[in-house]
């Protein structure tokens, strides 16, 4: 396949094709996939956006690894980021690549590979699926990362009592709501607003 790239792409997305059928158990070997469809995509667009079909099969790939549980956090991680960066380019068509489902129910495998991978994970579903967000987030450890998603995530459930006690342990980090993101600090002002 490497040596295809180079010279029939067209050849090397048919053969890639093929081994994906062939090694769908093996995580490297799809992560690999997956970001050789992206890149082969982003080499042929139409209309400003990557190629559809190419990065149909780059979604595919990387769902792959959901039925395969990560060796362990780091992997779980590297899932997770390429999975937002493959999300964030699938949701610009119209209709997009995939559905949200599939996205939360990826987020929700790859979490299970570590403490880091669960806040990750539950940072990113914390306006589309702030429920699974707080699941999530009760297996990562005591954070200031796990505080702020468990506050936004109550926010935007219309929890605003337990999001306001949240953003009041913001102290025990030596950070202030002022030093807060944009998001965070919407959500902090939310919070506080309705709670008075």
């Amino acid at each position: 396949v490497e040596a295809l790239l180079v010279s029939d792409p067209d050849g090397a997305a048919s053969a890639l094709h093929r081994a994906v059928d062939r090694l769908s158990t093996n995580v490297t070997f799809l992560l690999w996939a997956a970001e050789v469809f992206a890149d082969l995509a982003s080499q042929r667009p139409r209309g400003g956006l990557p190629d559809r079909t190419l990065l149909t099969d780059a979604w595919a790939s990387l769902l792959c690894t959901v039925v395969l549980r990560p060796a362990s956090d780091d992997r779980g991680l590297e899932l997770i980021d390429r999975l937002q960066a493959l999300h964030e380019l699938t949701v610009r068509f119209n209709p997009p690549i995939g559905y949200q489902e599939q996205f939360d129910t990826a987020l929700e495998s790859f979490a299970g590979a570590g403490p880091r991978s669960a806040l990750a994970a539950a940072n990113l579903l914390t306006s589309s699926n702030p429920a699974l967000a707080l699941q999530l987030a009760e297996n990562s450890d005591d954070s200031l990362g796990r505080v702020l998603v468990c506050a936004s995530a109550n926010c935007e459930l219309g929890r605003f009592e337990p999001a306001a006690q949240l953003f009041d342990r913001l102290e025990r980090w030596g950070h202030s709501a002022l030093e807060l993101n944009l998001d965070d600090r919407f959500a902090w002002v939310l919070a506080m607003t309705e709670v008075g």
